[in-house]
C-alpha cells in the first residue's frame, strides 16, 4: 500500500492527470496545519514554533541523503507565500491600513514574484550543455575582452574549474569547462559561474540569474518586513515611532489579546511566520552582497577564495552593467 500510493498520486491537468511525488504534494497539507493550528492559542502557537524548525531541519538532511532532487522546499516556498497573501487579505483589518501602504506593499509583493519566477526561467541557461573539446579550446580571457564577464572578471582567479586543479576538466562529466564553472549534484549538469543550489527555489544560482535571484532577495525581504508591521500594528496595540512624508511609522506594542479571537490569531501568526522568513531572507541577501563586493561566488567562497583583489565599487559595476 505505501508503495502503491506515491504511484497513483495525481493531480488532473492538461493533456491528462500528471503523477506528483508524496514529498511534494505534503507541503500543500503541513504549511496550512502549521498556520491554522498555531492560531487557536500560545500554547498551540509557542509548540509549533519549535517544532516547525526542527522539522524542516530534519526533513532536510533525510532529503539530502535520500532524495537530494525533492521538490519539498520549493514547495514548501510556495505555499507558504500564497498562505501569507490569502489569510493577509482575509484576516487582516484592512480599515486599519493607509492606501499608500498597501500600494507600496503590493507593488513589492509583484516585483518579489517576477524576479522568483525570471530566477527560475534562467536557471536553465546556466547549463553548460556541451563541453570543449580540449583544455587548448578554453577561450584566452586576456584577447577575447567581450567574453570576460560569461569567463571570468579578472585574471587573479585561474583555478575555478569543475576541478579543485588546473585543468578545467569536470571529474564528473569527463569534459573540458568553462573557467568558474562547477558541477551540481543536484542538477546533475555544470553550472556557469555556480554561486550554489537555492533548495528554495528549486534551481541553481549562476552567472544568468544572480541578479535576478539577487532583487528577488531584496524585494522579498520590503515585502516580508513591511507585511508582518503591517499585520501585527492591525491586529496589536500600535505605538507610534515617526512619521517619513507624512505616513506614519507604527510598532506593535500590545499583542496579549490576539488569541481572544481567531482570525486576529491567524494573522498574528502569519506576520510572526513572515517575521521568521523575512530574517532568513535577510542572511541571505547579506551574504549575496558580501560575495558581490568580492566578486566570488558562494561556491567559491567555499573552496577558500577570499575575493579577485579588486574594489568594491568595481565589482559591483560588473554586476550591474555585465550583459548576459
Amino acid at each position: 500500500m505505501l508503495l502503491t500510493f506515491p504511484d497513483r498520486l495525481r493531480i488532473p491537468w492538461i493533456g491528462g492527470a500528471k503523477q506528483i511525488s508524496l514529498d511534494d504534494f505534503a507541503p500543500a497539507v503541513i504549511v496550512p496545519f502549521v498556520i491554522f493550528t498555531a492560531s487557536i492559542n500560545f500554547y498551540t502557537a509557542i509548540i509549533l514554533g519549535l517544532a516547525t524548525p526542527a522539522f524542516l531541519g530534519y526533513t532536510y538532511y533525510l532529503l539530502k541523503r535520500l532524495k537530494p532532487k525533492s521538490k519539498f522546499f520549493y514547495m514548501w516556498t510556495f505555499w507558504s507565500a500564497t498562505y501569507m497573501i490569502v489569510i493577509f487579505e482575509y484576516s487582516v483589518p484592512m480599515f486599519e491600513l493607509l492606501p499608500e501602504e498597501k500600494y507600496i506593499l503590493v507593488f513589492n509583493v509583484i516585483l518579489a514574484i517576477v524576479f522568483i519566477v525570471r530566477t527560475k526561467q534562467k536557471a536553465s541557461m546556466n547549463y553548460v550543455v556541451q563541453g570543449l573539446s580540449s583544455e587548448d579550446d578554453l577561450p584566452d580571457i586576456a584577447e577575447a575582452e567581450e567574453h570576460t564577464t560569461l569567463l571570468l572578471e579578472d585574471d587573479n582567479n585561474p583555478k575555478t574549474g569543475c576541478n579543485e586543479d588546473d585543468t578545467n576538466m569536470c571529474r564528473v562529466c569527463r569534459k573540458y569547462v568553462q573557467p568558474r564553472t562547477y558541477h551540481c549534484s543536484v542538477c546533475q549538469a555544470c553550472i556557469m559561474k555556480r554561486s550554489h543550489h537555492s533548495m528554495w527555489l528549486d534551481c541553481c544560482i549562476g552567472h544568468h540569474n544572480d541578479r535576478s535571484y539577487y532583487l528577488s532577495l531584496s524585494f522579498s525581504f520590503i515585502s516580508l518586513c513591511l507585511g508582518s508591521n503591517l499585520a501585527l500594528t492591525s491586529v496589536c496595540h500600535p505605538v507610534l515611532m515617526f512619521h517619513v512624508y507624512d505616513i506614519p511609522i507604527l510598532l506593535p506594542d500590545d499583542c496579549s489579546y490576539v488569541f481572544e479571537q481567531y482570525d486576529l490569531g491567524l494573522a498574528f501568526i502569519i506576520s510572526i511566520y513572515a517575521f521568521f522568513v523575512m530574517i532568513f531572507v535577510l542572511v541571505a541577501l547579506v551574504r549575496q552582497m558580501y560575495l558581490i563586493s568580492r566578486g566570488i561566488t558562494f561556491t567559491e567562497w567555499r573552496h577558500g577564495q577570499s575575493g579577485n583583489n579588486r574594489t568594491i565599487f568595481h565589482n559591483w559595476k560588473v554586476f550591474v552593467t555585465r550583459h548576459v
